[in-house]
């Protein structure tokens, strides 16, 4: 376990020295994290184009099935494994993100229990404190609050980016709003029970998958992909149709000769 935590703990380490503050390593500790991702968000707008272009024939296995769920969800399988879509393709980075959490918090708790001479500093606040909340807002104000707030603001604003770009391409994303939109909230839970420097990090991460997300947007628009799939569908079509038509002539030129 020691091993998997300082391949966490190594590079932040490593950033600190660098910059002389955590807050300092951590943002550039993401943006490497996220640029290593980046294949695979890639991936994830790519599996939602396929999906996107097979909405007509989704919407049709919908009518076709009815109120059928069991069915409809096997034709759609049978439909996404016909077309090479995966089902889970946009599920991965998410699963990625659980994990690392986790070890950037056991890195965090390395730091503090060690006594490392780490800059937890940040504008004033001590990343290294643990938020507690107070029913009483205004008299138990404390500024190491405002990490849990913007921990909560940036996993709100990831949610409704993600949804707002997912809602265009998956027939089914409505569904998800609901159980997207309930991260941030467990955010702001999380971010009051732990070390400040853990809801730091997932503010920065969370501002960073924004980024990311909207970049691979504009160069990976999923309307354009969608656009060319049609295209080389059109391509193929008219290219089995040509085929066709010359072996049809090629054998009605033989046939007199029979």
């Amino acid at each position: 376990m020691d091993f998997i935590v300082n391949l966490v703990a190594m590079p932040l380490l490593w950033l600190h020295h660098l910059t002389g503050s955590y807050a300092a390593a951590v943002f550039l500790f993401t943006v490497v994290i996220n640029l290593l991702l980046l294949p695979l968000r890639v991936k994830q707008q790519k599996t939602m184009a396929k999906q996107a272009a097979l909405k007509p024939k989704l919407e049709a296995l919908r009518e076709k099935c009815g109120d059928n769920k069991q069915k409809f969800n096997m034709e759609m399988g049978e439909l996404y494994q016909k077309n090479n879509v995966s089902m889970t393709g946009g599920c991965l980075v998410s699963l990625i993100q659980l994990p690392l959490l986790m070890l950037v918090y056991s890195a965090i708790q390395r730091f503090i229990n060690e006594g490392s001479q780490v800059n937890f500093n940040f504008f004033g606040i001590d990343l290294s404190q643990t938020p507690k909340f107070n029913i009483n807002i205004i008299e138990g104000w404390q500024m190491v609050w405002l990490i849990p707030i913007l921990s909560f603001a940036t996993a709100m604003l990831s949610a409704v980016v993600s949804m707002l770009i997912a809602k265009k391409t998956n027939p089914q994303a409505g569904s998800m709003g609901l159980m997207m939109l309930t991260m941030p909230v467990v955010s702001l839970f999380i971010a009051f029970g732990f070390t400040a420097a853990l809801g730091f990090y997932w503010a920065c991460s969370n501002l960073m998958s924004v980024v990311i997300q909207l970049l691979i947007n504009q160069f990976f628009h999923v309307d354009s992909m969608v656009s060319q799939m049609y295209l080389q569908q059109g391509k193929e079509r008219r290219k089995k149709e040509q085929e066709i038509m010359e072996k049809m002539a090629a054998a009605k030129e033989a046939a007199p000769a029979e």
